[in-house]
């Protein structure tokens, strides 16, 4: 097994790379607290100990649509979230 350790001063540079894959979702300063949102990588504070929900809330909402049916069919929409890169997850 190879383990990697990144330097302090590589995180932005990390992150700027992830978007190259998806959307960077990190905890952003709300007021006095911390929330997950989307953000870019100069806004992300790496000594965030805690958010004002948790990650599950984050991941799995309280509602979403699944389907959009009408008198000829359904369409599915769970697959139309794009990719993702959530930093911050403890």
């Amino acid at each position: 097994m190879r383990i990697l350790k990144l330097k302090k001063k590589d995180l932005k540079k990390f992150l700027e790379s992830t978007l190259s894959f998806g959307e960077l979702w990190a905890p952003v300063k709300k007021g006095e607290r911390y929330a997950f949102q989307k953000t870019t990588p100069k806004d992300v504070d790496p000594d965030v100990l805690r958010t004002i929900l948790p990650l599950k809330k984050f991941m799995v909402p309280q509602r979403f649509t699944m389907f959009k049916y009408d008198q000829e069919g359904y369409e599915e929409q769970v697959g139309k979230v794009g990719n993702r890169v959530v930093f911050g997850a403890h």
